[in-house]
């Protein structure tokens, strides 16, 4: 239902107004809606301020999953030496620096969520 059906003839913000008349809304009404938001935005922030969770476990298995992913660079790039792909040896050990980098990254992010 369009509002200018209501008040026809008349321009828009008097529209608004029979709207809001209507509705039951006076002056000031509006200041007791920004109350109760605060009120909710309190009691929001009360609650949202437990304990932490204990983020150690994430580091220790961060730093684990780092040192595997390394290893395991390692392991294929020397693996490739053996066989004699010397170049895709090389070509392996310049591309896993990428998830090498990744990975030491997260273990030194999980680290830090620990200490806080």
């Amino acid at each position: 239902m369009k509002l200018s059906i209501l008040n026809a003839g008349r321009p828009a913000a008097c529209d608004a107004a029979v709207f809001l008349r209507a509705r039951g809304a006076r002056r000031g009404a509006h200041a007791t809606h920004g109350g109760t938001l605060v009120v909710l935005s309190v009691v929001l922030t009360l609650c949202g301020c437990g304990t932490l969770p204990d983020a150690r476990k994430l580091a220790d298995a961060s730093a684990q999953l780092s040192s595997a992913v390394a290893a395991s660079g390692a392991g294929v790039a020397a693996e490739l030496d053996g066989a004699g792909q010397v170049e895709r040896a090389a070509e392996l050990r310049k591309a896993w620096q990428v998830p090498e980098h990744s990975s030491a990254a997260l273990a030194r992010y999980a680290d830090a969520l620990a200490s806080i």
